[in-house]
């Protein structure tokens, strides 16, 4: 039967959500009853969830119970399933209050629930929050589809995905199964955000390891050179330490790939790696690292590592293009012709590893078996390295138990043995990343040796041991054949052309930084005079239109708007009209913001700039 909307809580909710509305307008009425208990709380009672009541006899103390659920603190994004009759929303209304990036999104698969909410009297205070944002899935096969537009929409460092009790009762394994991917989805949508919103964060690095370029060789002209050779990617799991001793009598028949904190956990128990892996841009992959003693070893590098693990270092160094530092690093490669094939594209978005890209290189190189060793990707034994990483592992564990990023949260699951342990949410996507790539390649045989943590799906254990005695019965000098191929490389890169490049952009970013300090004068000057005008005035585009040109927008703060329009979903305009005085007066707030961002990542850029042009 098709529904009249009447009730100005209604009407809002046309505005706010349009394409909810719609669906309700067939929506009958009949398909609950609202009620009075108590004589003061309004219910209502859904005949599709068996004649269940929305919420308890006593609302008040079901949402006190709700309330203490949430980590107030350490949260910044509330995923609320099932809206109720909206009186979670409206307890909610405090913490949204609290900090202006605090964000609630309610996720609802039922219309009876939207239809019963709309009759409440506090309907329209919720509808009308900027920061409550409404979704309806329609379907459970349309579950996945959602989440990555969630995820998308509303990144997030500190994310709760909670329910209302009445949902968590009947579908507690439809919730875990939200939860999960929600929190994944965001991690990895979150930080694609960062980097894009705060490029110059990066940038240091990038410039400073980009004068290298001369003094490497590509690592992406070994493509296929150690075919059919096996190879061992070690991780620093705490499982490591069992393995070392046959590593040793390992190091000609197996070509020994390890990344970040690895290299110093083996190297201080007496194995060299072949090849050294660091990508990790900040410091803490530095402390780790500089305890290593494997100093002489090809160290693989991408432009975006912290730089000063280069002053730990004396062997060859070998530049990975992997497409992992954004447009500025393309450009470079680009104009220095480095136009290998990129190693890396066959990992999905979830890879965020060193580890995971050490798996991507042994199949470029051509190895198999490929073999994982360490790679716990688990507290096994409550530690979180082998030895020789950091010296105080269980005051490491014990700060992971305050971790409030999503990403570092600890969860209880199974290891490969079927015993309990304490993971990460990103090293399950690490094991289920790794899993996915192994898939993609039949004609390689993977193997997992770790002694402990996660399994691997679909990759079957084989003790270390037996991976010798099976598939490590040739011998090789690898050490004289990493040496003889790094010789015959060149990396086409040379200073003269790289301190042109660097010139020319450094002059860009100048004009650049000009053109956008004038487009936030001239903002500026249309707020203060007025603020309903269109920013679609005749020197506001046409400086816009001047930005975008300069190689400097285009390469170093191009992501920035992008990042920015994502945030901004969080808090919807005030008004939807966009004729009226208060959308125009939010529209130029907002580009003023945006403007801001990218002059205060210009002034960044172009000292940054100008420091390494003069050490060239």
């Amino acid at each position: 039967m098709e529904r009249n909307f009447v009730g100005k809580s209604e009407m809002v909710f046309w505005e706010k959500c349009p394409d909810i509305a719609f669906h309700l307008q067939f929506f009958s009425s009949s398909e609950f009853t609202f009620f009075l208990q108590n004589g003061k709380e309004y219910n209502a009672i859904l005949p599709s969830l068996e004649s269940s009541t929305l919420h308890s006899e006593s609302i008040s103390q079901e949402v006190e119970r709700f309330i203490q659920k949430i980590d107030k603190e350490h949260t910044d994004l509330i995923y609320l399933y099932g809206l109720g009759l909206g009186y979670y929303a409206l307890a909610l209304t405090e913490w949204l209050k609290a900090n202006p990036h605090h964000a609630l999104v309610i996720l609802e698969d039922r219309l009876e629930v939207f239809s019963a909410f709309l009759q409440t009297q506090h309907a329209e205070e919720i509808i009308n929050h900027p920061r409550i944002h409404f979704r309806f899935i329609s379907g459970k096969e349309l579950w996945k589809t959602a989440v990555e537009e969630l995820a998308y929409s509303f990144p997030a460092h500190k994310v709760q995905v909670l329910a209302l009790e009445l949902y968590e009762k009947h579908f507690a394994r439809h919730l875990q199964k939200i939860r999960l991917l929600l929190t994944r989805k965001t991690v990895s949508s979150q930080a694609q955000f960062v980097e894009g919103f705060y490029p110059h964060e990066l940038f240091s690095n990038i410039l400073e390891n980009t004068a290298r370029l001369p003094e490497a060789f590509l690592v992406n002209s070994l493509q296929g050179k150690f075919a059919n050779i096996p190879a061992i990617i070690c991780g620093a799991g705490p499982s490591l330490s069992l393995c070392c001793e046959v590593l040793k009598k390992m190091e000609n028949n197996a070509l020994l790939l390890a990344g970040g904190s690895t290299i110093a956990a083996l190297s201080n128990s007496g194995v060299l790696p072949h090849f050294g892996m660091a990508l990790d841009p900040n410091e803490a992959e530095y402390i780790r690292i500089k305890n290593s003693v494997a100093f002489e070893t090809p160290l693989l590098y991408g432009n975006r590592l912290f730089s000063d693990i280069f002053s730990t270092w004396n062997g060859p160094l070998g530049y990975l293009r992997s497409g992992v530092g954004g447009s500025f690093d393309s450009w470079i490669e680009e104009n220095l012709g480095i136009t290998k094939s990129s190693i890396g594209g066959d990992l999905n978005y979830e890879a965020l590893s060193v580890t995971t890209l050490a798996v991507s290189l042994a199949i470029f190189l051509g190895c198999n078996p490929i073999v994982f060793c360490g790679v716990d990707l688990a507290f096994t034994g409550g530690q979180i390295y082998a030895s020789g990483v950091l010296e105080n592992k269980k005051m490491v564990m014990d700060q992971w138990k305050k971790e409030v990023k999503s990403e570092n949260k600890l969860l209880r699951r199974k290891d490969s043995k079927g015993n309990p342990t304490y993971t990460l949410l990103k090293w399950i996507m690490e094991a289920e990343s790794i899993a996915a790539l192994t898939k993609k390649y039949p004609g390689t045989k993977f193997i997992n040796a770790s002694e402990g943590g996660l399994a691997i799906p679909g990759v079957s254990y084989v003790s270390l041991d037996e991976v010798h005695t099976l598939y490590c019965k040739d011998a090789y000098d690898f050490r004289g054949m990493i040496h003889a191929e790094i010789e015959q490389i060149e990396l086409s890169s040379k200073k003269d052309p790289l301190k042109d490049l660097i010139f020319r952009l450094k002059q860009s970013t100048k004009r650049t930084t000009s053109l956008c300090q004038a487009l936030v004068e001239e903002l500026e000057k249309v707020y203060k005079s007025d603020p309903h005008m269109s920013i679609e005035k005749g020197r506001i585009v046409f400086l816009e239109q001047e930005i975008v040109q300069e190689e400097a927008y285009m390469h170093l703060i191009g992501t920035i708007p992008g990042s920015f329009s994502r945030w901004m979903q969080r808090v919807q305009f005030s008004c939807k009209d966009k004729e009226s005085y208060l959308y125009k007066k939010e529209s130029l707030e907002r580009s003023l913001a945006l403007w801001k961002q990218c002059q205060k990542a210009l002034e960044i850029h172009e000292e940054v700039l100008e420091g390494m042009f003069v050490r060239f």
